[in-house]
């Protein structure tokens, strides 16, 4: 019932006045059940299939029951198909699919019809229209039916080349597959694999076969398959110069290129791209991009919230605590939040860090304690919980309560997997010499330590990650604190 229901509510006026429209043409006596079910759904708020059968039956849900509503949805189907024109896509691409799948209904309905003729010219234009696109599912199915149609009645030449064409086209069909196949043991090695690690010879190995695919079929998909693969990897093993140029060109298809083009396409390329000069520690570079994917993105959405995440990030290394208010201002507003308690922490994370850097201590400590799926996550958030708790308690001068958090970080920490050569470590080691000092913010051995330095130095593997688990750069903040 449910789907049933999803189908009801997500008729247009339009959709509605036509489903009307068809049971006054069908008459009273057959449509009067369909109609009273679909009226029942609409006006009644009735979610059952129990209370329904009862309302329409007076009996419990039976296979009477169950063959009404399939009736019902074959309706309202039909009707979405003949309305979802090419106005309701925005990507030219799935418009051109969508109306290539209705010129081959339409051409097979003329046939039956007997006007060969019109159907003929149907499928030449979907046939010009699924080369354009590259529709490699959809151009078998037109040359199928030219070769049936066409071919059969011009002759053995005709139909000779029709033959010809599907072949070339199964072979671009399975390069399309294979450069897909490819394309995701890159993406998602652990499908292949059963392993998230990296292999860069791997990769390598796949990315030169996306090219050898591409140069086989010249075609545009997989020539962004190919991009996207490369900007995963160089990303990956950290050249980001690389990583940038395969991004820009792939934004430059998403604008362009009508195979590619679609607003999503071109968001998420600005987001990735925005990413990259995170990394390369360009944050203005990377606010443009941002703001650009956020023009782009459909608003209320899981893009969206994505988009704000990087943006919020941006503006915390920036310390524009205007732009972090606003972004969490945008927030309250997303319904995601409401479906998703993990992401619901998360943002409480974010809203204890803009908390935190202005200075509002005690109330950042507060949205700490409110996140409690991030407390039992164990991808790392919980350290960071405990790190940005820790600053705020120096930032509040209430040492009585440091030794005890502190010890608590420590057994949070051995008991999570890696090396104890961490930047997690790191930090606690740093705290560590804090209290040894008794705080004092006029010594320069902190700054000269060798766990400062590691914070401070450029080692991947102490390297701050934006997007990790320290919401705020620990050296960044202790470089302000020392009185020099």
């Amino acid at each position: 019932m449910n789907s049933l229901i999803f189908l009801i509510n997500s008729l247009s006026k339009k959709e509605e006045s036509i489903l009307m429209a068809l049971y006054d043409v069908e008459g009273e006596k057959k449509q009067s059940k369909k109609l009273e079910l679909y009226n029942t759904i609409k006006l009644s708020g009735y979610v059952s299939d129990r209370e329904i059968s009862l309302k329409l039956y007076n009996e419990l849900p039976s296979s009477k029951f169950s063959q009404l509503k399939s009736r019902l949805t074959r309706d309202i189907l039909s009707i979405m198909t003949i309305e979802e024109g090419k106005s309701n896509y925005s990507s030219e691409y799935f418009a051109n699919k969508h109306e290539v799948k209705q010129l081959l209904i339409d051409s097979e309905l003329l046939y039956v019809r007997g006007a060969a003729s019109l159907a003929n010219k149907y499928l030449e234009k979907a046939y010009k229209k699924s080369i354009k696109y590259e529709l490699s599912h959809e151009l078998l199915n037109v040359l199928d039916l030219l070769q049936k149609h066409v071919g059969q009645v011009k002759g053995p030449l005709i139909f000779s080349k029709y033959s010809e064409e599907k072949f070339r086209a199964l072979s671009d069909l399975k390069s399309k597959y294979d450069g897909f196949q490819t394309y995701y043991k890159i993406m998602l090695p652990s499908l292949f694999s059963g392993s998230t690690n990296i292999d860069s010879a791997s990769i390598e190995d796949a990315i030169l076969e996306l090219e050898r695919l591409y140069g086989d079929t010249n075609s545009r998909e997989i020539y962004s398959l190919l991009l996207r693969a490369k900007t995963f990897y160089y990303n990956q093993i950290k050249d980001f110069e690389k990583a940038l140029l395969a991004a820009e060109m792939f934004l430059k298809l998403t604008e362009s290129d009508p195979i590619v083009k679609s607003a999503s396409n071109e968001a998420g390329a600005n987001m990735q791209i925005s990413l990259l000069y995170i990394y390369m520690n360009k944050f203005d570079q990377s606010l443009i991009y941002i703001n650009k994917s956020l023009n782009l993105f459909n608003k209320n959405s899981g893009n969206e919230l994505r988009a704000l995440n990087v943006k919020f990030v941006v503006n915390t290394v920036l310390d524009d605590l205007r732009e972090m208010e606003k972004v969490l201002q945008i927030i309250n507003s997303n319904k995601t939040l409401e479906k998703d308690k993990y992401l619901r922490d998360l943002w409480l994370l974010r809203k204890a860090t803009f908390l935190f850097k202005s200075g509002q201590y005690n109330d950042s400590l507060l949205y700490i304690q409110k996140c409690n799926d991030l407390v039992s996550d164990k991808s790392g958030w919980r350290i960071g919980l405990k790190i940005l708790e820790l600053l705020c308690i120096i930032e509040l001068g209430h040492f009585d309560w440091f030794e005890l958090r502190l010890d608590s970080l420590y057994r949070l920490l051995l008991h999570t997997k890696g090396s104890k050569n961490s930047r997690a470590w790191r930090i606690y080691s740093v705290f560590k010499e804090l209290q040894r000092v008794n705080f004092n913010w006029k010594t320069k051995a902190i700054l000269e330590s060798r766990d400062f330095q590691a914070l401070n130095g450029d080692r991947d593997e102490f390297t701050w990650d934006p997007f990790g688990f320290e919401v705020l750069p620990m050296h960044k903040w202790l470089k302000g604190k020392i009185i020099l």
